[in-house]
């Protein structure tokens, strides 16, 4: 699920008292699915740990308690995904059917736990400092079932100093893979609530296509929408039909069928969709839109209809379109003509240009032997490779093979001019590709028009260092033996960020390069990462 502090906006949760369900987009995740979750259903999302440890909270714990049960929480090590080092945790929730009384609460409080942390030290250290107690808050869930917890809890260096996290146990990745279907098979069975008759074999609003591949199949029995009204629930089966009708007449020509079968199927969708639009107006009216909701194939109905600014302005009320020449007016052409039609490979070529454009569309890369089956009879891969290097159109890499001339005389030119210079020294056919390369060659940039922004990721954090001294004269503790090593460029999060603070004059930082309310190290930190310097006042209400 996404995870940031950033609110989200929804009219659902505008009432005073939930506004706070909505300040975080990981809890409003959590909150909005627990929502449109059927009593008796299981929710299962991947969240940071921060969800169930953060005592702050523990109001959104508490309201997703009024309505669910924990089922079970997992907690997977750091790295468990790539590029982010942040502890996950796999929450398992039931929401109760209105029958059953609230299950265990403990895992809504938090209980502060120890750990202890072993910083590295230099070779050349006079000294070594004991371990560095880290206290952090974890849920008492986790307090209560340790096993839950795939791997080693300690202590660990992070960005704001010494914090908890998981390490991975001894067996990696496989181990912890082993565990969690150990410990998913050991979860209550008979979890899921089956649906009721009445709701689950009702047909209504919103059923989604059933999706078997990339095949297109008429809509499967689907969950009555319980804000339907009687008139609605026949109004929407009635655009499903049409929407099956359409998909029919689709199929069809991308089937590649006779003539008469896609007549046949046009015939069939002109048949639904007049008897729609005589009844309750075209599939674009403000009330067949609304009846349609947020169903994906809404925007497939509404594209049947040449909706233009005329159209709408004839149908603004959304009558019944009584007159067959309006109706007319308003299908698409695929009501009467083929718009799509079945790919069809090729099977001759009257060129090796043509042979050679045919097989890059099919194959999407070289394949000669396909270009001579193209040719003909009397044509060879060898003599079709030759044809084409001599028009220029393909290239034989040293070091890759042949390649279109598209992809050998782009990218690195220079690096493959290079390679081909040394080629030709053994072998003089390759003088062909030092002539081209050397036309696509672009002409050197001057010194004076390269610009370089502090934050640019490809400069070495060493020259960015190198660059703190020399303007702000910036210097390392006595103590420190990093090299000058202030800052450095995380490639995991693609950040800057402040590895040991400089000593930096006063004349320089708050004066000269900054000023006393905004310091030059704080604004170079802003930059480096895109941040635009701000200076914040707070005042008192």
């Amino acid at each position: 699920m996404p995870f940031g502090d950033f609110p989200v906006v929804d009219r659902a949760y505008l009432k005073a008292g939930e506004r706070f369900l909505t300040r975080s987009v990981h809890s409003y995740f959590f909150v909005k699915t627990l929502a449109k979750l059927r009593p008796g259903g299981v929710l299962a999302f991947i969240t940071s740990r921060y969800t169930l440890d953060a005592p702050t909270a523990e109001p959104i714990r508490a309201y997703l308690h009024q309505q669910a049960d924990l089922v079970a929480a997992i907690r997977l090590p750091a790295g468990t995904f790539p590029d982010t080092e942040v502890v996950t945790d796999l929450v398992l929730l039931r929401k109760r059917l209105t029958t059953e009384v609230p299950g265990d609460d403990t895992w809504l409080k938090t209980i502060s736990q120890t750990y202890f942390y072993q910083r590295p030290q230099p070779a050349n250290a006079r000294y070594a400092p004991g371990p560095e107690e880290v206290r952090s808050d974890l849920n008492a869930y986790f307090v209560a079932h340790p096993e839950m917890v795939l791997g080693i809890q300690s202590a660990t260096s992070g960005m704001y100093g010494a914090g908890y996290t998981v390490a991975p146990p001894d067996g990696g990745r496989e181990s912890v893979i082993a565990t969690l279907v150990e410990r998913m098979r050991a979860l209550p069975p008979g979890l899921l609530t089956p649906a009721p008759s009445s709701i689950a074999n009702t047909p209504g609003l919103r059923p989604r296509l059933a999706d078997d591949g990339d095949d297109l199949k008429e809509s499967a029995p689907a969950i009555l929408d319980p804000q339907l009204s009687p008139s609605q629930t026949v109004r929407v089966l009635a655009l499903f039909a049409v929407r099956d009708a359409a998909r029919a007449a689709l199929r069809a020509q991308l089937d590649g069928a006779t003539p008469q079968v896609i007549q046949e199927s046009q015939r069939r969708l002109n048949a639904v969709y007049d008897q729609f639009v005589f009844r309750y107006g075209p599939l674009n009216a403000h009330a067949n839109v609304a009846a349609m909701g947020i169903n994906p194939d809404a925007f497939f109905l509404r594209a049947l209809e040449r909706w233009d600014t005329e159209s709408q302005q004839r149908h603004k009320t959304g009558r019944p379109v009584t007159e067959a020449s309006a109706r007319q007016r308003l299908k698409m052409p695929l009501f009467h003509e083929i718009v799509v039609r079945q790919a069809r490979p090729a099977l001759s070529a009257r060129s090796v240009r043509d042979a050679y454009l045919i097989t890059l569309n099919e194959c999407g890369g070289l394949n000669f032997g396909r270009m001579a089956a193209l040719l003909g009879p009397g044509s060879s891969p060898d003599d079709v490779r030759d044809a084409l290097a001599a028009d220029g159109l393909i290239f034989e890499d040293p070091e890759a093979g042949w390649q279109t001339a598209d992809a050998y005389l782009s990218g690195n030119v220079k690096r493959k001019l290079a390679t081909a210079q040394r080629a030709m020294v053994a072998e003089p056919r390759f003088q062909h590709n030092v002539d081209a390369l050397q036309l696509v060659i672009p002409a050197d940039i001057a010194p004076g028009q390269i610009e370089v922004r502090l934050g640019t990721h490809w400069i070495p954090p060493a020259d960015v260092n190198q660059f703190l001294a020399e303007v702000l004269d910036a210097e390392e503790p006595r103590w420190s033996r990093s090299g000058k090593r202030f800052v450095n460029y995380v490639a995991r999060t693609a950040e800057w960020v402040l590895e040991m603070q400089p000593l930096i004059p006063a004349a320089r930082n708050f004066g000269d390069w900054g000023t006393h309310r905004a310091s030059a190290l704080s604004i170079v930190l802003d930059l480096l990462n895109g941040r635009l310097p701000k200076v914040v006042d707070e005042l008192d209400d």
